[in-house]
């Protein structure tokens, strides 16, 4: 007989195979079906898993898993199958862990700031505050109560919050070239006086 300790660990490993696998197609985009092992080698040792037990059943349930809730999918001919992360993937893997979400950071800014503002009624009070938090913890700035502004493209994760939230037209994202009296604001993201 299985002990709820039992059924709760193999739940954890489950659930973090799985998150693994999502962001390794986070970062890398589209991979092979063959290549998928070397190239989640390091993110999976991290976990725990080495190659010995990379192709055990654990990997392939949480596969399996992937594919029936279409967080991922496969692409291509038969002969060429890669794995591909779905948006309902990324949406998936962004509720898990808002923190943890990978974020593509350039090395040059393009000099254009990214604004976010939101118009949320009162009635939804909670959703609001929801946004407010996870837009805390993605690091964007707040100029104003519901404007808030961050320096690289983010759009994708915001159309995730708009998706996940159910917000609409009720949060816009621009791409603004210039904002008066920006100085506080690049110093608050570290980036070199004009």
């Amino acid at each position: 007989m299985e002990g709820l300790e039992h059924k709760s660990r193999v739940g954890r490993r489950k659930a973090t195979v799985q998150k693994v696998i999502l962001t390794t197609l986070a970062v890398s985009g589209i991979l092979t079906v063959g290549l998928l092992a070397p190239n989640a080698f390091g993110l999976l040792g991290s976990f725990g898993l080495t190659k010995r037990n990379m192709f055990n059943s654990r990997l392939t349930r949480s596969l399996r898993g992937l594919l029936e809730r279409k967080y991922v999918e496969f692409v291509g001919d038969k002969g060429s199958r890669k794995l591909r992360i779905t948006d309902a993937g990324r949406l998936y893997l962004y509720s898990t862990d808002t923190s943890g979400y990978v974020r593509k950071i350039p090395k040059r800014w393009d000099k254009k700031w990214r604004v976010v503002i939101f118009d949320i009624k009162e009635s939804l009070r909670i959703t609001r505050d929801k946004v407010r938090r996870q837009l805390v913890s993605l690091g964007f700035m707040r100029l104003q109560n519901s404007v808030w502004v961050y320096p690289y493209d983010c759009e994708e994760i915001i159309t995730l919050i708009k998706l996940d939230k159910h917000l609409g037209v009720a949060v816009l994202y621009m791409i603004v070239d210039q904002i008066e009296f920006d100085r506080p604001i690049r110093e608050f993201f570290g980036l070199p006086a004009k």
